[in-house]
């Protein structure tokens, strides 16, 4: 069997800098966990107040993130009681 050492060695630095991108994204996720899950709860609980029942597409994600992680709202179940309709 032929094997190209070039193609080898490119095919070696592509896993290398692959490596490294996901090691960075990690360390910057490790490190800015904090405002990364209150820029996305905060983001959540806006979309569930302005959108839910009004986009179809938007109340099915809400339903199955919800339905999936066992839980009601962006923070507790009293967001509910801030949405902009009334069950």
């Amino acid at each position: 069997m032929y094997t190209s050492t070039c193609a080898n060695n490119h095919f070696a630095v592509f896993l290398l800098v692959i490596f490294l991108v996901e090691a960075i994204v990690g360390v910057l996720a490790y490190m800015y966990e904090g405002t990364i899950r209150e820029d996305l709860s905060r983001n959540l609980n806006t979309t569930m107040m302005e959108n839910y029942r009004y986009n179809e597409k938007i109340t099915t994600a809400v339903d199955s993130i919800q339905s999936q992680f066992h839980c009601c709202g962006a923070y507790t179940f009293e967001d509910w009681q801030n949405s902009s309709w009334d069950v």
